[in-house]
């Protein structure tokens, strides 16, 4: 117990540049795009793209945390925002998300989706500083952790994210007897984390894969 405790103990203190992460509650990801708002869409991009013409992509750019995200045209719009003086201890700020209406629902909640959630950081990071080793302990740590059933299916793998360093990771878990299988890609830039993932349920994966990883590669940072 000694062992494990000074362990987990050192694990800490290494990943301490993103403490604020450390306090997170959900990352939402078990009930993605099924809660918040979904009023009036945020303001679309183009893309001259043949790809994003090929899956049906749109575009969306948010300003208030500067980021960008594709998804299918069709799917349904969900956000979810932190209130003002929360006194919540969770660093999780902001969640934008789309979901397939077709899709498979699990608990009232649709799963097949993508989703973008972004986390307040301690302090201003640039991503160049945060080492393989820090990233894959918030990822295993923090926004894995409280995923039922989870299996991680490749190691956090470093990927340009148009310009800036991300960390993907290939990972399923488990709703009741509904395997999700699912893709994330984990930004640390300034002040925030952004944790954009791609899912589908195991019935729909062979069909929706290309078009997840094709929406989730057009994910930035601005």
């Amino acid at each position: 117990m000694a062992d494990e405790t000074d362990e987990l103990e050192d694990s800490m203190r290494k990943i301490a540049i993103v403490a604020g992460l450390l306090a997170l509650l959900a990352t939402g990801c078990l009930s993605i795009a099924c809660g918040g708002e979904s009023g009036k869409l945020p303001a679309t991009f183009s893309s001259p793209s043949a790809t994003a013409d090929r899956f049906k992509l749109q575009f969306v750019k948010n300003t208030e945390y500067a980021f960008r995200m594709a998804y299918p045209s069709g799917w349904l719009h969900s956000t979810w925002q932190r209130e003002a003086g929360s006194k919540s201890v969770t660093s999780l700020q902001f969640m934008l998300s789309y979901a397939d209406p077709k899709g498979a629902q699990v608990g009232g909640s649709y799963v097949d989706a993508e989703q973008v959630a972004v986390h307040r950081l301690s302090r201003a990071v640039s991503p160049g500083e945060v080492s393989q080793e820090t990233a894959t302990d918030i990822i295993h740590r923090v926004m894995l952790q409280d995923l039922p059933g989870l299996s991680v299916r490749s190691a956090p793998l470093k990927v340009d994210v148009h310009g800036d360093a991300g960390w993907h990771v290939e990972y399923a878990y488990r709703i009741g007897d509904t395997t999700i299988w699912a893709q994330s890609i984990l930004v640390l830039k300034g002040k925030y984390a952004y944790w954009a993932t791609g899912q589908a349920s195991s019935y729909n994966m062979r069909t929706q894969y290309a078009t997840l990883a094709t929406a989730l590669a057009y994910f930035r940072v601005d």
